[in-house]
């Protein structure tokens, strides 16, 4: 009788052992299998609304400091206030900025660095669409505009943000457009302004990957924001956007706000550390199907 309980016992005890080692295997994968940035500190310019908006709050319930900006402070402080479900007040830094001004992006960088110490992660979001048919009168206007927006802004933030991500050896993500990979009529400003940020990020992966900093980009198709009814065609508002991504996308659907941050959160996270210089597709396989786009006439 001692016997047989002694070696119910062992067996227990064995089995106790095992389930544990198997439990700790289980909560660790489960730890891993969302991106963590406790600690770490990410500007996201142009983060007041849209897809900016969502990698900020997305990475906000994820563990990070944020600086977040933007033009309108209403707006800006709609985003703090969606960050703090998720963070405290002394991981969120709003800066009221205009990217086209190289002054305010010297102070986006140096206030982040003032608050936080360090910087971890650069979100180059911000960036403007219009519709620029090469026959509109005012065509060279609108090229400076987006190429300033769109580029300049990006190369400069990004410039003066190097050294203080190679001291952490931190990583970049742009937010590029499927517009780089696909010509469309009436586009051409906004997708020569995508593909010059697409081989922006490329090189910057080969010239800075020996400094341990990465740089990759995701290139959403149309996703659902306040976008397309801030342009001057009534045929690319939102809803018939929608439609058209319902009748063409090989998903059935439009991109969503939370498709581009779960991209993105992954790319600056430790889990990417072998990926650099890759422009990650967010579309919906949309890039390989004949879109068929609302009737602009």
């Amino acid at each position: 009788m001692i016997a047989f309980i002694r070696t119910n016992l062992s067996g227990l005890v064995c089995f106790r052992v095992k389930f544990n080692r198997f439990l700790h295997r289980f909560q660790s994968k489960m730890s891993h299998s969302r991106p963590t940035f406790n600690d770490k500190v990410i500007i996201i310019t142009g983060s007041s609304s849209g897809i900016g908006e969502e990698i900020a709050v997305h990475l906000c319930s994820l563990g990070a400091n944020i600086t977040i900006t933007g033009r309108n402070a209403d707006r800006l402080r709609n985003v703090r206030n969606r960050c703090l479900s998720f963070s405290t007040t002394d991981k969120i830094l709003e800066v009221i900025a205009d990217v086209n001004k190289d002054d305010d992006l010297d102070r986006i960088l140096q206030e982040t660095l003032k608050k936080f110490g360090k910087l971890d992660v650069l979100v180059n979001n911000a960036g403007i669409y219009k519709i620029t048919p090469i026959e509109c009168p005012d065509y060279m206007q609108l090229y400076d505009e987006l190429f300033r927006t769109n580029l300049r802004s990006v190369v400069y933030l990004t410039k003066i943000s190097t050294p203080y991500l190679i001291q952490t050896k931190g990583n970049i993500v742009n937010i590029s457009s499927v517009a780089s990979y696909k010509p469309a009529p009436t586009n051409t400003l906004y997708a020569m302004t995508k593909c010059a940020l697409d081989m922006f990020t490329k090189s910057l992966a080969l010239e800075l990957g020996k400094n341990g900093v990465r740089c990759n980009a995701i290139n959403p198709a149309a996703i659902r924001t306040p976008i397309f009814d801030k342009l001057e065609s009534s045929a690319l508002n939102t809803e018939l956007m929608v439609e058209a991504a319902k009748r063409s996308y090989p998903l059935g659907r439009i991109g969503e706000p939370e498709d581009c941050a779960n991209a993105v959160a992954y790319l600056a996270s430790d889990q990417a550390a072998f990926i650099n210089g890759v422009c990650l597709l967010v579309d919906g396989g949309s890039v390989y199907t004949n879109l068929i786009m609302p009737d602009n006439s």
